[in-house]
């Protein structure tokens, strides 16, 4: 689509509410600009890219397994036997399958989805990640949180934007693994006693004038010591036996209980991102560590028990309300019978699972033509597919954050909107969620 088009589909349909997947009746311009009470963000970022058309858009052909049990609820069609456990939370769940990335490259759609733009371009040099935004924007759950407002669970290096041109203390707690038995980096080996007498020393032999130099330095240090011997941190990372079978017994299903004790018990994250994958499922797509509905340790199992269980224990625990929970992967995967591989290649069109923050659940929002190729209705006001940008306006509005909102880019000196292209209106908040 081009800019101009793309300007005039805009400006078209601006004032009205288009009907999903499920004739959704149509929603005021003033019922949509009523701001849901999110505080918080869980990201599950299902990095390499999910395959819609067996998923979240399920199409039904003669490549399908048996045993995925396709079964349709309120006129969509679910894979129930791949995901069985999600199948029972749906009424919690939009399903939206109008979403288009822009590019099919890992690296780039990667780093376009985490930073709302495109990385390519100058003015993304040093743009943070979404999560640091929000973080410089929100403070932490509460002024004694010992946890910054950032969090990023199964942390992979190298993959993860950072702060960017945002001050250091907006920069993300990264954990690289999960295991369920306590953050080990909050202890030391030589146990506290020894630590404590360490930084006793440190501080005594310090000037003055060695503080003022290293001033920040020793805010951060400050900062880290708190999380030292804390049994706060240590509970939240600590999965009880039962909570780890019942979560799927694995690293992803570890961080969404974590996520869970991190919201529950406010410690200070308010946006949790989550990494899963690789679901670059060129070959074998339907391998038992793939989309195996028979094996309970496929990848696809441990989506369904890891994200079903977040949502059902945020819902319980009244977490779920205040808090918005997004899957999404970078992009999509082609549609129609396998590749002669058995897998699915790269495809732009792709569809998100969205849950909590007191949106009307239990519906899909838009949806595709017979194979799942091209979008069919876009199921919101826009009339158009739903782009990266519109999904980060989203968060930003529904946490309250001004998504229009320019701040000055220290690295080029220049104006930096925290949507691209929302000063000439290009994106917008898909409020049709609480619609």
């Amino acid at each position: 689509m081009t800019p101009k088009l793309h300007r005039r589909l805009l400006f078209r349909h601006l004032g009205s509410a288009v009907g999903g997947y499920f004739l959704i009746p149509r929603v005021t311009a003033q019922q949509s600009r009523v701001r849901p009470a999110v505080k918080n963000i869980v990201f599950v970022f299902l990095s390499g890219g999910i395959s819609q058309v067996d998923t979240f858009d399920l199409k039904v052909g003669s490549w399908t397994p048996r045993n995925f049990d396709p079964t349709p609820f309120r006129g969509v069609q679910f894979p129930r036997g791949l995901m069985p456990v999600l199948s029972q939370r749906l009424d919690d769940i939009v399903l939206v399958r109008s979403v288009r990335a822009w590019a099919e490259e890992h690296t780039l759609a990667r780093q376009w989805l985490q930073i709302g733009r495109n990385p390519a371009t100058p003015d993304a040099r040093l743009s943070p990640h979404i999560g640091s935004v929000i973080a410089s924007e929100l403070a932490p759950q509460n002024p004694d949180a010992p946890l910054p407002a950032y969090a990023c669970l199964n942390a992979v290096a190298g993959s993860i934007p950072g702060e960017g041109f945002l001050p250091a203390s907006n920069a993300p707690f990264l954990v690289s693994q999960t295991k369920g038995d306590g953050l080990a980096i909050t202890m030391h080996p030589e146990g506290k006693g020894r630590y404590t007498r360490r930084a006793a020393l440190l501080a005594r032999m310090e000037t003055p004038d060695t503080r003022q130099v290293i001033e920040t330095e020793a805010s951060y240090q400050k900062s880290a010591q708190s999380l030292l011997f804390n049994s706060k941190i240590d509970a939240a990372f600590t999965i009880p036996p039962a909570d780890q079978e019942r979560y799927g017994r694995s690293a992803f299903g570890n961080a969404c209980a974590v996520a869970r004790n991190l919201l529950s018990s406010k410690l200070g994250p308010r946006f949790i991102q989550i990494n899963f994958g690789d679901w670059d499922h060129h070959g074998n797509i339907y391998a038992p560590g793939a989309l195996d509905a028979a094996n309970p340790t496929s990848m696809a199992r441990q989506l369904d028990s890891g994200l079903s269980n977040l949502i059902l224990d945020l819902k319980t625990s009244g977490v779920l309300n205040d808090t918005l929970v997004l899957a999404i992967g970078e992009f999509g995967r082609t549609v129609g019978p396998l590749s002669p591989a058995q897998g699915r290649d790269h495809w732009l069109l792709q569809s998100a699972l969205v849950a909590g923050g007191g949106i009307r659940g239990g519906r899909a929002m838009g949806s595709t033509d017979d194979t799942g190729g091209r979008m069919r209705e876009s199921g919101w006001r826009l009339d158009r597919e739903i782009r990266h940008e519109d999904l980060e306006a989203t968060l930003y509005w529904a946490l309250g954050i001004d998504w229009t909102k320019a701040i000055v880019n220290p690295a080029l000196g220049g104006r930096y909107l925290y949507v691209p292209g929302s000063d000439r209106q290009e994106y917008a908040p898909v409020q049709d969620l609480w619609g």
